[in-house]
């Protein structure tokens, strides 16, 4: 049996039973773990080590460290000064001379040409607009000139058109509801209302608006707006056909925008 010695821990008075033939230890109170060198005024280098007191009054183990490990960490120590001259030596007898190698070329990247500058609504390439060389403006036809595709001297009924006053000067097509067939076409100056001979039937109207006159094949040039009214135009026999262009609460007419090329 280990013969022990009752000690006191200085922090919370724990009794605890320590070796007495074992010299400088340090010990570590189980209760509050508060660590001293015991005998008093000994320094003690912690090294892993404990010993269980069977024969304290209240069985305590004591966590005590011993000088007796002291000399291994110093033996530890020269083993490794030992081993790092080994190693040494043989790096610079035994190795093959390490050389750095050249980095290697990157290598060529392909030219790629900038792709074309697509929409960013339909992801589809815009196309280029052409290059508006306009020619010289011609004299504007006078009010109500055109050009018609039936004989006027057999026509009993006529068309009235009375356009908004901020739409400039006008020209309307006549089509036939059925076939884009032109009927016939005619001028209407800024500010003026115009008319013209028609045969009875059924027809669909067109309107291309501007304020330079460029002749019959660029009308109004690039700066020109486009219409259509939506419903059929029925005209009958001898009848004056009015249609009124102006915003109107009672209005039944209903136009959309079109393009130069559906004109």
């Amino acid at each position: 049996m280990t013969s022990t010695i009752i000690i006191e821990c200085p922090k919370c008075a724990q009794k605890l039973g320590v070796p007495s033939h074992q010299g400088a230890l340090y010990v570590t109170c189980p209760k509050c773990r508060e660590g001293w060198d015991w005998p008093r005024g000994r320094t003690v280098i912690p090294t892993v080590a404990a010993v269980a007191d069977n024969t304290s009054p209240r069985g305590d183990w004591v966590a005590c460290k011993s000088r007796s490990l002291r000399p291994a960490a110093h033996w530890v120590g020269a083993y490794i000064s030992v081993g790092s001259l080994v190693l040494l030596a043989a790096v610079f007898l035994g190795l093959p001379e390490l050389t750095s190698a050249p980095p290697k070329p990157l290598p060529s990247r392909e030219v790629v040409p900038p792709k074309p500058l697509l929409s960013r609504e339909s992801n589809v390439q815009e196309p280029r607009r052409p290059v508006w060389n306009p020619p010289p403006e011609e004299s504007l036809p006078d009010n109500g000139d055109g050009v018609s595709r039936f004989n006027r001297a057999e026509t009993t009924s006529k068309i009235r058109i009375v356009p908004r006053s901020e739409q400039g000067h006008i020209v309307v097509k006549v089509e036939n509801w059925d076939d884009p067939e032109l009927v016939c076409w005619f001028l209407i100056r800024a500010g003026q209302s115009a008319e013209t001979s028609i045969p009875p039937g059924t027809y669909r109207l067109k309107f291309a608006c501007g304020n330079r006159w460029y002749g019959e094949k660029h009308l109004f040039g690039p700066n020109a707006s486009y219409f259509a009214i939506v419903n059929e135009i029925r005209v009958p026999a001898n009848t004056v056909y009015t249609l009124n262009l102006a915003p109107s609460v009672t209005g039944r007419l209903r136009e959309y925008t079109i393009g130069s090329t559906d004109f």
